[in-house]
């Protein structure tokens, strides 16, 4: 080798080494002016846009380092993931509001609709307990009905029998005659009376005879024109005693009951009694056989036809 050769590699070694301390020269003050330029536009006031929304405008003619650019777009997805958040927060929040007042309707929807379940149950309760007092009264009611019912039937079937059988073989009817007389001891005389508010006379033996079904004329004479006459010695219970005057006028009567005894209405200021007959000049009658006969007959037909409705319409 030349001694040439040894002197010029030291010099070009020299000249590669002042290029590349030239080129990190540059690069190192690239750098610092991009850090001056992102530290001032941080500290420096923004009238229309903040530091971290406003991107950094380069000075004209330098070149923005990766870093600074990396660090500006997380600062905008920054931003932009906070506002997201807020957005979120808002929505979480309105929606647990629309489910709290979704959760208190439906609430308050239970309580109206339970309420309305008790109200209709004891509504259906207490129509209940009416329906149920009403069949017991109904029931109690059909019964009674029904109870009454055979009772009467069993009744007209046995007078309809003792009717028949009278009207067959004619009995004397003094017995009953006397019986229902003897009921209205004690009513008071009433001039014109002919109930047991007050009898006179007549109206006394018309009402005692009416109860047997015989209808009698209303006053004393006319009672003994209707009537059949009989002698005293023969005169039975149940026969009419007629009490004459002097001149033969039929004044008083009343009904004998045997033994010399007579039931009437005397006077004013007396009442309805059986009295021993004190005087001779009395005439006795009997009810007719024909008027006992028809007013049995009478009294059969209706007791018959009401019979035969409570049979027939049960």
């Amino acid at each position: 080798m030349s001694t040439k050769g040894r002197h010029s590699a030291p010099k070009a070694r020299k000249v590669r080494l002042n290029k590349v301390s030239a080129i990190a020269l540059a690069a190192t003050v690239t750098l610092t002016s991009a850090v001056a330029v992102i530290g001032h536009a941080s500290s420096a006031p923004s009238h229309t846009q903040s530091a971290a929304t406003k991107p950094v405008a380069a000075p004209a003619g330098a070149q923005v380092s990766p870093k600074a650019h990396a660090a500006t777009a997380a600062s905008k997805a920054h931003v932009k993931a906070a506002a997201k958040s807020r957005a979120h927060a808002k929505a979480v929040r309105a929606f647990k509001v629309r489910a709290h007042i979704r959760a208190v309707a439906a609430f308050k929807a239970r309580q109206a609709a339970a309420k309305a379940k008790t109200r209709s149950h004891i509504l259906a309760a207490g129509n209940t307990k009416a329906s149920v007092a009403t069949y017991v009264a109904g029931r109690s009611r059909l019964t009674s009905s029904a109870a009454t019912r055979s009772r009467t039937i069993r009744q007209l079937r046995g007078q309809v029998a003792s009717l028949k059988s009278q009207i067959r073989k004619p009995a004397s009817i003094g017995k009953k005659v006397i019986a229902v007389a003897d009921n209205y001891r004690g009513v008071p005389y009433r001039r014109g009376g002919t109930s047991p508010r007050g009898f006179d006379c007549s109206g006394y033996t018309q009402y005692v005879y009416s109860k047997l079904g015989i209808s009698l004329p209303r006053v004393a004479a006319d009672q003994s024109h209707a009537a059949v006459p009989v002698r005293r010695s023969f005169a039975k219970p149940g026969d009419l005693v007629f009490y004459h005057s002097g001149s033969g006028y039929v004044y008083h009567v009343g009904i004998y009951a045997g033994g010399n005894m007579v039931w009437h209405a005397p006077f004013s200021g007396r009442a309805v009694e059986k009295i021993s007959i004190s005087t001779h000049n009395v005439t006795f009658g009997r009810v007719s056989k024909s008027a006992t006969q028809n007013a049995l007959a009478i009294t059969l037909a209706k007791k018959t036809a009401k019979l035969a409705h409570l049979i027939h319409n049960k």
